[in-house]
């Protein structure tokens, strides 16, 4: 039989094992295929990667084009506007990052607009390969949040993607007449086949 400082002294050494064995939000890995930004990243560099991503998403300076839109001299400018974006989930896997973000939008059904999207990152961490996989319809923010918890996992888990793609009640775009341009990083009409 162990003696009482015996016991006590294996408690504490548990304890502190068990409280090292890091941040409680870890956990959220194994229930969801995404994660909260906080998951991978810190008030600043989460910050950062905000105004990144507003800097292909947002729309572009007057003066900017879309090759000059990420000029130093711009930055001041995604700063701001980042302001009223919202990151909300996140996945690493492998060299490929997802993300769903909130950002404005102006419509009588609401002022909110889900985005998901997806990037690589080169060797000096600047973003590469972006795109953005689909628009959200307009909704308020509640809605919104609650359209990124389904489409991250139906899209990180490739279930009913493809359905989801089509329902007009969750996306608004792709569709039938507009896609992304990777090239200019806007979405653009496709043009009619009248054959």
């Amino acid at each position: 039989m162990m003696n009482p400082q015996n016991a006590l002294l294996a408690l504490l050494a548990f304890l502190l094992f068990a409280s090292c064995s890091g941040p409680a939000n870890k956990e959220q890995k194994v229930s969801s295929p995404y994660n909260d930004i906080n998951y991978y990243y810190g008030d600043a560099e989460r910050d950062s990667l905000l105004v990144d991503l507003v800097t292909y998403i947002g729309r572009k300076p007057a003066q900017a084009t879309a090759t000059t839109r990420f000029e130093p001299q711009f930055r001041e400018y995604y700063i701001n506007m980042a302001k009223n974006f919202t990151l909300y989930f996140y996945n690493i896997d492998g060299e490929v990052h997802t993300f769903y973000l909130s950002r404005p939008a102006r419509s009588l059904d609401g002022n909110r607009r889900g985005v998901l999207g997806t990037f690589k990152r080169d060797a000096a961490g600047k973003i590469t390969g972006f795109r953005e996989v689909l628009n959200t319809v307009i909704a308020d923010e509640e809605r919104i949040r609650q359209l990124g918890e389904q489409i991250m996992s139906a899209f990180l888990l490739n279930q009913q993607f493809d359905d989801l793609l089509l329902n007009r009640n969750i996306v608004e775009w792709p569709d039938s007449l507009l896609k992304y341009d990777t090239a200019v990083f806007e979405w653009r009409y496709v043009p009619l086949d009248l054959q």
